[in-house]
């Protein structure tokens, strides 16, 4: 009897307590290679340009991730 309270309240709930899923897509980045020479070892880098915290691009991209962090906080 217990089972069968369990079941349909399992269910119940996953068809009238969950919140319809929604797509949540990131703001995108930017991919810009750069490649660096390092004792012999060639390194790639695609977001190099990221590490210029002060660069209006990297701001820019900040406040974006900053405002879709909150939004699905």
């Amino acid at each position: 009897m217990k089972t069968k309270l369990l079941l349909i309240a399992i269910i119940f709930l996953s068809i009238f307590g969950c919140e319809k899923s929604q797509n949540y897509e990131a703001p995108k980045t930017k991919i810009q290679t750069v490649t660096d020479t390092i004792f012999g070892h060639v390194i790639s880098d695609d977001y190099r340009w990221l590490e210029d915290d002060n660069s209006e691009m990297v701001k820019s991209w900040t406040k974006k991730q900053n405002r879709f962090t909150r939004e699905m906080l």
